[in-house]
């Protein structure tokens, strides 16, 4: 040790011990004391002080911070540097950032193994021998996940839980990379989730950490949670729910045989049941909530089938389409459900969060057998990727930080990533294992495009129907193939006016002309006045009001009642219904647009007022999740290779769909349904412009009375 100190001082001998605290000292003080109350960057009170800091800067002055010990601070620094020559790259970078910096998140503290954890195992060598020899303390990586969250990411949060910092436990940190909520559920743990598919995270660690390892992660954007309580009890302050319960049934003798392909193996099975016993059931079950659900009665006939079609496929080992075939022999009743319905794992669960624009479910639900039934500490979850942000942010966000700050875009679907284009269908740790050819086959499709693949080289590739078939349909659901291809849409008023229910009073007719800009309303409006009018003249109309009744009033006349007796009346009131009027067809309009806003967002459609057209655009891959898009790809691919063909077919068949009065598959949501009663029957449905009113109000005056 003497040898070191002697080594030290021959480098510094005039070394200073210390130092009063400048002006500047004292104002980072005061941003250590707002932060120690949970007072960031981004707050008013923070920046002012931040800017007052930076204006010293700039006029010379200089902040000293108080040093301790000349020898004790110097021996630190030689470890310090005999150390970071031993880091790697990235741990450098982690060093670098958090130096200087002197503030711990307590909540991010328990975070510092698993930080190791996650690096090590999501980028390997890239960061070293993280696990085994670390060279970061615990308390370095803790300030560099303080200032990451506290400078970097918390400022950019919004929402009503943007100081809640949850967690999430997993046995495979790769699978989080990117959150594709209809694959991630369940991959590891087997459990589908109680609430659907979706992100599930709690505020407790110790939840998190029954199921694997576990990451930090804040939420992003929050404004409209849906409140669950599971069982008899469905959400705070809510009654119970009746359900309807829906059974498809299918006597195995009600089959036709002609539609079951003898010769393949798959089907032996069934048809030797069939024949030994023509009067077995199979049955698929469903419930549904008509208090939640508008289309309760479709969707639970659609799901009571589905289920018996997996019944079907699990119990004989037939193939998908053969079991579409069969479920069209079934039988469905349903009556009202025994007992109070459950939302657990309830599609009725699904509908009410789409259709309440709802953003995260909180429940009191807590299935781990660790920490509480209670709001957070339960179940919280996110089903939309861009509403979770994780605390760990990427190898490469990390390399390219220039020591001040982390570049973050929380708009991105990779919750670790300063950017990510789009969420892939399928996770690459979970893509099955292809063939050599399939591999090839995909990658060829990637880089010329589905359409090109299927015109120009998928006939002369020497396959037969079935394997064409096979290859494409593979492409499309298992590799995840198409989704960054698209198909450009546009729809006229005629056809969009359809997307909305026609009602009593000709909706229909209404949206096409609106659209069109050749809308005229010949409804009668009666004047009306009341006194409550008075109150939003403006000055200028009041006083042209003020010099009438100073020029005609009798004696002892009061203004109002000048008013209510004399022609002002009409003059006042038919202002005020003009007014009305317009603000209640500007209203209809607003409703017209936000229905078609809602009914086409899957297309991402946009009204152009230009062309007076509906434009959009869908993905080859979401456009291949039509309910009948392998029957219509087996005949195209039977009689042709035209990819339009496909495109087309989805198409006219979802139209089909909605001129039937169903809901749409892929391209459209269900028809929008215009409240009528707001509208047409009680009046008033918009807010009066008083600025519009009284500028009607003064040309009547006008038109009436010369002054």
């Amino acid at each position: 040790m003497k040898n070191l100190i002697r080594k030290i001082l021959k480098e510094e001998t005039n070394a200073p011990y210390g130092g009063k605290m400048s002006n500047t000292g004292l104002l980072y003080s005061k941003l250590e004391n707002l932060k120690r109350h949970g007072i960031y960057k981004g707050d008013e009170k923070y920046d002012k002080i931040l800017k007052q800091i930076e204006d010293i800067k700039k006029s010379g002055g200089k902040y000293k911070e108080p040093k301790k010990g000349f020898i004790t601070r110097k021996i630190d620094d030689f470890k310090d540097n005999k150390r970071y020559g031993e880091m790697s790259d990235f741990e450098k970078k982690v060093y670098d950032y958090q130096k200087g910096y002197d503030n711990i998140d307590k909540r991010l503290l328990q975070y510092t193994k698993d930080f190791i954890s996650y690096y090590n195992d999501v980028y390997g060598n890239k960061v070293g021998n993280m696990l085994y020899k670390p060279k970061l303390t615990d308390k370095e990586i803790a300030k560099f996940l303080t200032k990451h969250y506290r400078e970097d990411i918390y400022p950019k949060l919004t929402g009503i839980y943007k100081n809640k910092i949850l967690t999430h436990g997993t046995k495979d940190f790769k699978s989080l990379d990117v959150i594709d909520v209809d694959k991630h559920i369940g991959t590891h743990t087997g459990n589908k989730g109680h609430f659907g598919k979706g992100l599930y995270l709690t505020s407790s660690r110790d939840v998190g950490k029954h199921y694997g390892k576990t990451q930090p992660l804040v939420l992003h954007n929050i404004q409209n949670p849906f409140f669950i309580i599971p069982g008899d009890k469905n959400y705070y302050g809510s009654h119970d729910f009746k359900g309807m319960d829906f059974i498809s049934e299918l006597k195995l003798g009600d089959i036709y045989l002609s539609i079951i392909p003898t010769e393949d193996d798959d089907n032996q099975k069934l048809l030797k049941k069939i024949k030994e016993s023509p009067s077995y059931k199979c049955v698929g079950y469903a419930q549904t909530i008509p208090e939640l659900d508008k289309q309760w009665e479709q969707n639970g006939k659609k799901e009571s089938l589905t289920n018996l079609m997996s019944d079907l496929v699990s119990r004989f080992g037939i193939s998908d389409e053969l079991a579409k075939k069969l479920i069209k022999y079934a039988k469905i009743n349903q009556k009202e459900s025994f007992e109070f319905a459950s939302l657990t794992g309830s599609k009725s669960l699904d509908t009410v969060y789409s259709q309440s624009k709802h953003d995260l479910i909180v429940t009191n639900k807590n299935t781990s057998g660790e920490g509480l039934d209670r709001f957070m500490d339960a179940e919280v979850v996110v089903k939309e990727p861009t509403s979770v942000v994780s605390i760990f942010p990427t190898f490469n966000a990390i390399m390219k930080s220039d020591g001040n700050s982390i570049s973050r875009d929380l708009t991105s679907s990779n919750i670790h990533n300063e950017s990510h284009n789009r969420v892939k269908k399928i996770l690459k740790e979970e893509t099955p294992n292809f063939s050599r050819f399939e591999s090839k086959i995909f990658k060829v499709i990637d880089r010329i495009g589905v359409e090109k693949f299927i015109v120009e080289y998928l006939r002369d590739m020497g396959l037969t129907t079935e394997e064409e078939i096979d290859i494409v349909w593979k492409y499309f659901k298992e590799y995840g193939g198409g989704c960054d291809e698209y198909i450009e849409l546009e729809y006229d008023s005629d056809d969009v006016s359809n997307l909305f229910k026609d009602g009593e009073y000709g909706i229909q007719d209404m949206v096409k002309k609106f659209l069109d800009g050749d809308y005229d309303y010949d409804g009668f409006y009666e004047c009306y006045y009341d006194e409550y009018q008075l109150g939003d003249i403006n000055e200028e109309n009041m006083k042209t009001i003020k010099k009438v009744y100073e020029s005609q009033k009798e004696e002892d006349e009061s203004i109002k009642e000048f008013i209510r007796n004399g022609e002002l009346n009409s003059i006042i009131g038919c202002a005020y219904t003009d007014a009305q009027q317009n603000a209640d067809i500007r209203a209809l309009h607003d409703d017209f647009l936000d229905g078609l806003r809602d009914v086409s967002h899957k297309i991402e459609g946009k009204w152009d007022w230009e062309t007076h057209t509906l434009k959009g655009r869908i993905s080859f891959c979401e456009l291949m999740e039509f309910e009948n898009s392998f029957e219509i790809l087996e005949d195209t691919l039977e009689g042709g290779y035209e990819w339009h063909t496909i495109v087309d077919s989805v198409i006219e068949q979802e139209w089909d769909q909605i001129f039937s009065g169903w809901d749409g598959d892929v391209l459209f949501d269900e028809p929008v349904e215009i409240n009528e009663y707001r509208h047409f029957r009680y009046g008033g449905a918009g807010t009066i412009d008083t600025e519009e009113f009284n500028e009607i109000l003064y040309y009547r005056l006008n038109d009436e009375y010369d002054f």
